[in-house]
């Protein structure tokens, strides 16, 4: 790591996924954004929880007093002490509501925890615990899940606006430290809560299918199975009735000739902030197209 990187300890994955890009659209208008290229904007962002452990401010941690220090630094006119400054960190015990009307501690994961957010414009480099090689990168979005326990590498800087002065956290690179219990959408609907209070009573006069069998719940399917082949007879030539073919003239038959298979074509692969990525783990990566490979670094 580099003197600006900071390690954190085991959190909790409970918002957001290092890898699944997605698009940026402007708050007012709902267009996506674009950079100053005229590509589509796209970004990635995790929210990671840590234990209080009996803190009572997340700047009582090493990597909140790591972001406080960079703040007082990077704002020397005392913005960082404004109540609307964006430091990027949640108190996962708050009762205020966001523009959403959800409040933090309602959250799966967030009570009796700071919850840091970190983003970026590009995926974060992933790798399994112990397995810190470039080409372990974790290449597969799904061995990762929000309720997992990760590190975080990161750095932070100013966002250097007047308007809303904070402070930009950037990730580096997450280790899967262990898998955790899967956290769902919040905004997935409970199919369990939603029918499974009352059975279904079909309407007098319903014009049923009788055909059909009424769903109940799935039986285990029993496999298909082939009948084993038949054993047929098949009447077998003597050997001295087997004709030999002759070559005409006693000639020496045709070398046969080795035939070299063409060589296999060996796949791009591109460095994304440090990380080895190829070139098709990249466009399966949300929001990613061939555009977004335009100026990356070959490997």
């Amino acid at each position: 790591m580099s003197n600006n990187d900071i390690l954190t300890p085991v959190g909790r994955l409970v918002s957001g996924h290092p890898m699944e890009m997605h698009a940026v659209t402007d708050d007012r208008t709902n267009v996506q954004k674009k950079f100053a290229s005229g590509e589509l904007m796209f970004s990635q962002s995790v929210g990671i929880a840590f234990p209080k452990n009996g803190t009572t401010h997340w700047d009582q941690t090493e990597w909140g007093a790591a972001i406080k220090a960079a703040a007082v630094a990077a704002w020397p006119r005392g913005e960082h002490g404004m109540k609307t400054f964006s430091w990027k960190i949640t108190d996962g015990d708050s009762t205020e509501p966001n523009k959403k009307m959800v409040t933090p501690v309602s959250r799966e994961g967030y009570a009796g925890h700071w919850v840091l957010f970190a983003s970026s414009c590009f995926p974060t480099p992933c790798y399994n615990n112990g397995a810190y090689a470039p080409h372990q990168v974790i290449q597969n979005k799904d061995a990762i899940k929000r309720g997992d326990y990760v590190r975080l590498v990161f750095t932070t800087a100013t966002n250097n606006s007047s308007d809303s002065p904070g402070m930009y956290i950037n990730p580096v690179m997450v280790e899967l430290s262990r898998a955790g219990q899967q956290i769902m959408s919040g905004n997935a609907p409970d199919a369990a809560a939603a029918f499974g209070g009352s059975a279904p009573v079909i309407p007098q006069g319903a014009l049923v299918d009788t055909g059909v069998a009424t769903p109940t719940t799935s039986a285990p399917v029993q496999a298909a199975t082939t009948p084993p082949p038949q054993a047929v007879n098949v009447p077998v030539t003597p050997a001295h009735d087997l004709v030999q073919p002759q070559t005409p003239g006693n000639a020496t038959p045709p070398p046969v000739l080795a035939v070299t298979p063409p060589p296999v074509a060996v796949e791009q692969s591109y460095v994304v902030q440090g990380a080895v990525y190829t070139r098709s783990a990249l466009l399966a990566m949300d929001g990613w197209t061939e555009a977004h490979l335009v100026g990356l670094t070959p490997a």
